[in-house]
């Protein structure tokens, strides 16, 4: 997950990320005007941008190569229909919003389920864990606090996948703390 503040040579490593196995990155800069957008992106070498899932400036996927879309709270409400050539996400906090999730939504984050690195004092509510979620027809992925830690309790915890943030962008080595955590995840054996 992008990091809404500015970062040292960011690209760069989000690139050398892409290179070391990122699946997808979420693209969420609040501030960027569809300009900075395209500055963005554009020093994202072309072969990975359709790994990028846009939390705004939505219309751009295709210019960008990316079939990707995150809706927030208010686009997932307003949402009408689901262009069958697009995945999309969403972010739930509770579990009743999970529960009354449409069923276009390819996988939804759910947190916080740690405390968090990029906003203090922000944490979750309960205990992590998605049993209390009714039908698991979309996959929950962990965010909020996820680091090389507790990345094993998200996975015994029965989340499909984390969201990193903090523990990457607010590293003095974004790139090591990046390969630190997907290590740890992938030698998880998340059978559950």
């Amino acid at each position: 997950m992008a990091d809404p503040e500015p970062v040292v040579h960011e690209t760069i490593l989000l690139n050398d990320m892409f290179d070391a196995g990122l699946a997808h990155f979420h693209l969420r800069k609040r501030a960027f005007t569809a300009r900075d957008m395209r500055n963005y992106v554009d020093s994202i070498r072309p072969h990975f941008r359709s790994r990028l899932s846009l939390h705004q400036h939505h219309d751009l996927a295709a210019d960008f190569g990316t079939n990707r879309l995150h809706d927030n709270t208010n686009a997932r409400l307003a949402r009408q229909q689901f262009d069958a050539e697009m995945i999309y996400s969403t972010s739930v906090h509770n579990h009743e919003e999970y529960n009354s999730l449409p069923a276009g939504y390819a996988y939804a984050f759910f947190g916080p389920v740690f405390p968090s690195i990029s906003k203090p004092g922000y944490g979750p509510t309960g205990k992590p864990g998605v049993s209390q979620h009714g039908s698991r027809r979309t996959p929950l992925i962990a965010i909020g606090g996820i680091k090389a830690a507790n990345c094993r309790e998200a996975a015994g915890a029965g989340f499909d996948g984390i969201a990193v943030l903090g523990a990457v962008w607010r590293s003095s080595d974004p790139l090591n703390a990046f390969l630190t955590i997907k290590e740890t995840w992938d030698k998880q054996d998340r059978t559950h």
